[in-house]
């Protein structure tokens, strides 16, 4: 992890999460979330170690040895999520007409709901703001 990029994963769970140091220092990266407790130890430059995530949650990632790292997987229970793009859009895999509770994440923010209903046809926009 020579950065915490990205800095917010959204994996469903029993996903698998590679984390990669590629810097020419050591790391050691570890979580004591109560999704997910690791510690993957000192990691040399360039290795590599694999985490699986089955407990959905927000899991802060933390770096031992560099405090000022840090980054977040967000495990769901299901394939039904996004990450928005720089400018904030998202779109949602292609869901059956229904209503359902849209749930966004943020680092600063925390997290938030809102209802949306999915039409049997169209497009569903929605502006979310905190």
């Amino acid at each position: 992890m020579a950065s915490s990029v990205p800095r917010v994963t959204a994996v469903d769970a029993g996903s698998a999460v590679r984390f990669t140091n590629r810097d020419d220092v050591y790391h050691q990266v570890f979580s004591v979330s109560p999704a997910k407790r690791f510690d993957l130890g000192k990691s040399a430059p360039h290795q590599a170690s694999v985490v699986t995530f089955d407990q959905p949650g927000v899991i802060d990632v933390y770096d031992e040895l560099h405090p000022e790292m840090a980054a977040y997987v967000v495990v769901v229970p299901h394939r039904l999520f996004a990450r928005p793009s720089r400018a904030g859009d998202f779109v949602l895999p292609d869901l059956p007409f229904g209503t359902y509770l849209l749930h966004v994440w943020h680092p600063a923010h925390g997290e938030l709901r809102r209802p949306i209903e999915v039409p049997r046809s169209g497009v569903v926009a929605i502006a979310l703001s905190y």
